[in-house]
């Protein structure tokens, strides 16, 4: 049967229809055109990225296997910064106030360090003091496959905390007997001491078993903010006091720098509990805090 308007609405309605399909025809199209030539935009941009750095290589005279490691983690971090894209790149984070930025960076930082108990118990505690952390002392650091990041005889600088891959520790004891230690990501962390002694010195060898991402915290900067709060100040105290008792008490041969979350998670919360004295003397401080406020 054949249809075709009988009158002017009738006419008005068939071009208006026609005329909007073809502007959301052309509309479709055109984006499809755009996005295509972006996406071919960025995958030459890659190529020629790639390209430039074979050609760099070559022209240095880099060995075949370290050009091959270097291109590979090249591709792991950019195939990481499509999923992830880096904080400085969105430009909108430059216009939060410093306390947005310091909630912001604790929530993406704190996942990662409540597997240490005193860190967890921090966020409850003092959540002003976590948010200076996340905003002052921690940052991020990426390995390749094989890096090392540290060896034996080295004196410490940070504390570290695994957010993704896999590293191997190796130590030897007084014996010269090999001691080999896997380090994953929301079980363990790294060189603790250095947070709470004055020298730390390395005993082992750590290396990344797979492309790495780290969080780092710096002790100096630790320090100094936990000393700003005075309930952060009252648990850290507690806490080192009954940390360095019992690392002395520990033989060196047992001694590493890696702290196995599941091994000693109940023992390092325990030193957050006050003894008879220190309940008192908390006690005592508080109700001295309070008649100075009345």
């Amino acid at each position: 049967m054949h249809v075709q308007p009988h009158n002017m609405s009738e006419r008005m309605f068939a071009i208006g229809t026609v005329v909007f399909a073809l502007v959301g025809f052309s509309y479709v199209v055109g984006s499809i055109s755009g996005s295509l030539a972006q996406l071919r935009g960025m995958t030459e941009n890659r190529a020629r990225q790639f390209w430039e750095l074979r050609r760099h290589l070559r022209k240095n005279h880099v060995s075949i296997t370290l050009s091959a490691r270097i291109q590979k983690y090249a591709e792991h971090v950019l195939e990481s910064q499509e999923d992830n894209v880096p904080a400085k790149d969105v430009k909108l984070l430059s216009l939060l106030s410093e306390q947005l930025r310091s909630e912001l960076e604790c929530e993406i930082c704190m996942p990662h360090f409540s597997v240490h108990p005193l860190f967890a118990r921090l966020c409850v505690v003092s959540r002003v003091t976590i948010h200076r952390l996340a905003n002052n002392a921690i940052y991020n650091k990426l390995l390749a496959r094989t890096d090392t990041l540290f060896i034996p005889g080295e004196t410490a600088t940070h504390m570290y905390i695994v957010v993704a891959g896999r590293l191997v520790y190796s130590r030897f004891d007084s014996k010269n007997d090999e001691h080999k230690e896997l380090v994953d990501k929301g079980e363990d962390w790294i060189s603790e001491p250095v947070l709470w002694t004055s020298t730390w010195v390395h005993l082992g060898l750590l290396t990344a078993l797979t492309e790495c991402a780290l969080m780092v915290l710096d002790p100096v900067q630790f320090g100094r903010i936990v000393n700003l709060n005075p309930d952060a100040n009252m648990l850290a105290t507690t806490y080192v006091k009954n940390f360095i008792a019992w690392i002395n008490s520990v033989e060196r041969d047992s001694l590493s720098d890696i702290w196995q979350g599941e091994n000693v998670s109940p023992r390092v919360a325990s030193f957050m509990e006050l003894d008879e004295n220190q309940f008192r003397n908390a006690k005592s401080l508080a109700a001295k805090l309070m008649n100075w406020q009345v």
